[in-house]
């Protein structure tokens, strides 16, 4: 097999994942963390810890080219990832597999586009997708660097990995092992491994990223990582993992494993599932004789890949479930190839009808042309008197303004605050750099909040807010000091429009419904509120979240704590009823 008679089927699978990639590329911000990225491209700021450097510059590198906006050519530059990381799995397949054909192959490497999850990290604004890149990199590095035949093979294996930490710490930390074994089956001199020491710190030095734009975007960012002690706090997550360690339920390892096996099999569905696993079956002892050690290794990347989300809660709607698990999805397709080529060769056929047969099949969530996240954050933002104060709630909501500032300039004169964050010294200096005044203020929040200027959003953190949290009333999809209790046509009314069209707006508009519940829901309880359209607002409101959600196991959380056995009073409880 010659590198040039593949170079037509790899041009094909790159154009046809990119077509596809592309053409179906949600058309701006959307929710969770797509608008931060965004935002952070187009300043060639700092997005959450561990930083991602490396996806902000290639992020900034798309978004010079003329096409849409912003935000939509950073999801763009996720397409384009996702097609040079088939391509280039393409070309690893055909050599996991030498005898097995072509086509069949080219087939096998174009299954995973039309995987729901896989897709959907080529659709956003994401670390995900480049990660995919440097997975497969680094998967080619170590069937060379096992080989033993290519003196070259540790020090660009050493530069993949620790670019991809670069990029995304966690999902690299899963090649470090794998890494390891490849250098201790094929390196037996000590040339190559002194090597790939300077080689792993030049990936690395994309770290310095961080410092040398600390002080970049303003209000958009995260962080001021200009010190030492700073830089190792925001790569290793520090802040991050202090905050989120208490709120960590304890894990059933085995409903886990379960449910991550549901996920996996739902991605192709129980037909081609069922498939793979007899070609599996069929060709594993085959290449258990042959010591085809490599192939089997794409076992080793399913395994160290799934084994990092289970040990953890599980949200099965969340999209960034997908991004961990992505090499592993890759990881089950190559050893479905290398399986039937050991056990047949013309076996690898298959997978051409079973691209036929998923793809027709294939799922969006709807997402596809959406842009309710954006709407939502417009909205927000519109409801800001001139000059006044947003306090956010959520992060996804702060992205999304943030994304909105960055891109267009959207609401100069308004302070954007986010309530997770406003206690950090980092937020509060970075808001100095955009709003003084804004800044002076956070630093006694909530103090000196409640001006007719002041808007907040319901939700998290809420008991930071003290005794303010009492004065707020709803007005639209915000709320504000002092006013009456709205009626329930007047929610409707700001509601009105925010199509509930896709996935993810279906469920994020059901946790903005069960955070004005909620709010309304602390009022009651209070025992000083027994307005008769507050009670109606909070039935509202959680008729809204069941009719949005059904089922959602996060949604039932939240509502509990609204208005369930676990919130601050039973709804039959309050205000009198």
């Amino acid at each position: 097999m010659s590198r040039s008679s593949d170079a037509p089927l790899t041009a094909a699978v790159f154009a046809v994942a990119g077509a596809f990639a592309g053409l179906t590329a949600l058309p701006g911000p959307h929710w969770h963390d797509t608008a931060e990225f965004a935002a952070v491209g187009a300043r060639l700021s700092l997005s959450h810890p561990p930083g991602h450097p490396v996806h902000a510059v290639t992020t900034h590198a798309a978004q010079l080219v003329p096409l849409g906006d912003a935000a939509f050519r950073a999801n763009l530059a996720s397409a384009f990832a996702l097609a040079a990381a088939l391509a280039l799995f393409f070309r690893l397949l055909r050599r996991l597999a030498p005898g097995a054909p072509a086509v069949g192959v080219a087939a096998a490497a174009l299954l995973p586009v039309v995987m729901p999850v896989v897709w959907l990290q080529g659709a956003r604004a994401e670390v995900y997708a480049l990660q995919l890149v440097f997975s497969v990199i680094a998967a080619d590095l170590c069937r060379r660097a096992a080989a033993g035949d290519d003196a070259r093979a540790p020090a660009a294996l050493a530069l993949a990995v620790a670019l991809a930490g670069a990029n995304h710490s966690l999902v690299a930390a899963t090649w470090i092992p794998l890494g390891v074994v490849a250098l201790a089956l094929g390196v037996r001199r000590a040339r190559p491994l002194l090597l790939a020491v300077p080689a792993g710190l030049l990936g690395l030095a994309a770290y310095a990223y961080l410092p040398l734009r600390a002080h970049a975007g303003a209000e958009v960012g995260w962080g001021v990582p200009d010190t030492v002690a700073r830089v190792v706090e925001t790569i290793t997550a520090r802040e991050w993992q202090r905050a989120a360690a208490p709120d960590v339920p304890p894990v059933d390892l085995a409903d886990n494993l379960a449910s991550l096996t549901a996920y996996g099999i739902d991605q192709v569905g129980p037909v081609v599932a069922l498939a793979l696993l007899a070609i599996v079956l069929a060709g594993t002892p085959r290449l258990v004789r042959e010591r085809r050690w490599m192939a089997l290794g794409a076992l080793a990347v399913v395994a160290l890949a799934f084994a990092t989300r289970v040990v953890f809660p599980l949200d099965l709607l969340n999209p960034d479930l997908g991004g961990y698990v992505l090499s592993g999805l890759l990881g089950g397709v190559a050893l479905a190839v290398a399986a039937a080529d050991a056990a047949w060769r013309p076996a690898a056929w298959i997978f051409v009808p079973l691209l036929a047969f998923v793809a027709p099949r294939f799922d969006p969530g709807e997402r596809m042309g959406s842009r309710a996240a954006e709407i939502a954050a417009r909205r927000m933002l519109a409801e800001v008197p001139p000059g006044g104060t947003i306090v956010f709630a959520d992060y996804a909501s702060w992205f999304l303004g943030a994304a909105l500032r960055a891109i267009e300039g959207a609401r100069p004169d308004a302070a954007l605050l986010f309530r997770g964050q406003i206690h950090r010294d980092w937020f509060r200096e970075r808001l100095s750099w955009h709003r003084r005044d804004a800044a002076a203020r956070a630093a006694a929040f909530p103090a000196g909040y409640g001006a007719p200027g002041d808007r907040f959003e319901p939700g998290v953190h809420a008991e930071q807010l003290a005794g303010l949290a009492s004065r707020l009333r709803p007005v639209g999809l915000t709320l504000a000091a002092d006013g009456p209790w709205p009626s329930v046509s007047a929610a409707a009314a700001a509601f009105a429009g925010l199509a509930p069209e896709d996935l993810d707006t279906r469920r994020g508009l059901a946790f903005v419904h069960l955070q004005h519940a909620e709010h309304v829901a602390r009022a009651l309880a209070g025992g000083g509120e027994r307005s008769a359209e507050a009670r109606a607002l909070l039935e509202w409101h959680l008729a809204r979240a069941d009719a949005l959600a059904p089922g959602d196991p996060f949604v039932a959380d939240a509502r509990a704590r609204a208005g369930g056995p676990d919130s601050p009073k039973p709804l039959d409880a309050v205000g009198g009823r």
